[in-house]
């Protein structure tokens, strides 16, 4: 399904999907295998202070309680031929909305994929706390409703897992009504990584870690201590000058707007308070570069890692087509933008039900009652009570007819057509009856069926991946992330559907 069809996504995104000639001038390098291999070439040229990266992560890796296939990617990143395929990851409650694991799965299959054509490859996830807002940290959508937090600052200043977390979690039992061995084990997976008092780029990392143990994520979150801070805090090749990276951020706004892109990277924020906020983060020294906003994070990851690509959601995109200038001027060449895969997953049910009423992803968006009286016209061209009015005065017509041809010495015989005609008109009423009362309980069972169909796959008129991902986790088990894995296309820009189950 294309994405221009869809909600949830900005005209940016879809135009870059479809490589759309207004595109080219904020993104010149379109998403491809050449551009990937090309990239990798250049990067294998540069050098990267590969040791001290890799000791760092490595630190890291210890404190997410990474597995060995991340201890072996960051092993592969010592050597000069590997790249990496960067996401940034907000730590969202958790882990956020199943885009966000969409997102992560999408950079650890394109990692591998460059892997198998030869181009080795790892995945790393930038966990961007300084972008976190309250209710990335203390909210989850379900299908049932919102979940919320209340979110208090520390004695230290510092944000960490409150213990109302427990009632979250307790919340979440109701999705799990099976109560399975796995269930249990997801929900004891998030008691532990969310234990009350953890940092919580610390507990997102902890989750992403055990969700994708198998498929070996290199976590990152420059803040978590003073060394990994002072590491991930390097100058650049040239001295800061606010006002320049002001009047270039500010200028390429200008063209998107011009060629009809509004963006905006500060998430709810007005163009007012976008400006003041990024004005006070460039102001910054080059040593408090990780206090700096948004935009220059992108040109820290290309400065610090091998990057080939940086796989971005709708967001992220809007952001980068501001940053890309910051690229040049500070002498690195961009990283490809890959986009990630959006997907719906279909479960066996829903899947059966799209078949029975010929339906497609695309028509939910109208809404159960609009698809309900779509459907009931496509199978009923006209009222079924007028149909049979109608049929009953045929009846009678007919019948009249056969009394006024009887000849004189049959007349006799009208009083049989009269009562052949009540017990005629008798069947026809009880059919009648018989026909609406199934027809009613054809039509409860499509609001039924319709109504699912909706909440399950397009809830609240939505895309279903801006529901929590625990939700999924929870109803089909930590083993669903490795079946996405399998099933995602990372060389579609089409949003795909999933069959799981």
């Amino acid at each position: 399904m294309r994405v221009q069809n869809l909600p949830g996504f900005s005209k940016l995104f879809a135009d870059y999907l479809a490589r759309e000639p207004s595109v080219r001038a904020f993104f010149p390098c379109p998403p491809s295998r050449e551009s990937l291999e090309s990239h990798a070439a250049e990067l294998r040229a540069r050098a990267f202070a590969r040791e001290d990266l890799c000791n760092a992560l490595d630190r890291q890796a210890t404190l997410f309680r990474s597995g060995p296939k991340t201890r072996e990617n960051i092993a592969r990143l010592r050597k000069r031929e590997t790249v990496a395929v960067v996401t940034s990851a907000v730590p969202a409650l958790f882990g956020g909305a199943l885009s966000n694991y969409l997102q992560c799965l999408t950079t650890v299959k394109l990692a591998d994929s460059l892997d198998r054509d030869g181009i080795p490859a790892v995945p790393v996830f930038w966990i961007r706390s300084e972008s976190a807002t309250r209710e990335d940290l203390c909210s989850i959508q379900l299908t049932n409703g919102r979940r919320q937090l209340d979110l208090r600052t520390s004695a230290g200043g510092d944000l960490t897992v409150p213990r109302q977390i427990s009632e979250i979690l307790g919340g979440l039992k109701d999705l799990a009504p099976d109560r399975t061995e796995d269930e249990a084990q997801f929900l004891a997976l998030l008691q532990e990584a969310y234990s009350p008092g953890t940092d919580w780029a610390v507990a997102f990392g902890r989750l992403l870690s055990a969700v994708m143990e198998g498929l070996g994520p290199i976590l990152i979150d420059p803040r978590i201590t003073q060394d990994d801070q002072a590491f991930f805090s390097p100058g650049l090749d040239r001295t800061l000058n606010p006002a320049a990276i002001e009047s270039m951020l500010d200028s390429r706004h200008e063209q998107l707007s011009q060629a009809g892109y509004l963006v905006e990277c500060l998430k709810g924020a007005p163009a007012q308070g976008r400006d003041e906020t990024r004005g006070r983060a460039i102001n910054k020294q080059t040593s408090q570069l990780l206090d700096f906003s948004s935009s220059l994070t992108p040109v820290l990851q290309h400065r610090l890692l091998p990057t080939v690509a940086t796989v971005v959601g709708a967001h992220e995109l809007d952001c980068l087509a501001e940053t890309m200038p910051l690229f040049d001027y500070f002498g690195l060449q961009p990283p490809v933008v890959w986009p990630r895969v959006s997907a719906t997953i279909l479960d066996a049910r829903s899947r059966k039900l799209l078949e029975k009423y010929h339906l497609n992803l695309e028509e939910l968006f109208a809404g159960p009652e609009a698809l309900l009286h779509i459907l009931l016209d496509d199978r009923l061209q006209s009222d079924p009570v007028e149909r049979f009015q109608r049929l009953q005065t045929e009846v009678g017509k007919l019948l009249n007819g056969v009394v006024a041809a009887l000849p004189p010495e049959d007349q006799s015989l009208g009083p049989m057509v009269e009562t052949s005609r009540s017990k005629m008109l008798y069947q026809l009423g009880r059919l009648q009856e018989r026909f609406e009362e199934a027809r009613a309980l054809r039509r409860e069972a499509m609001v039924r069926h319709l109504d699912r169909l909706c909440s399950s796959l397009v809830p609240g008129g939505q895309l279903q991946e801006h529901i929590g991902g625990a939700e999924f986790l929870l109803r089909y088990s930590r083993n669903l992330l490795p079946e996405l894995y399998d099933k995602i296309d990372v060389w579609s820009q089409e949003h795909q559907a999933i069959s799981i189950g």
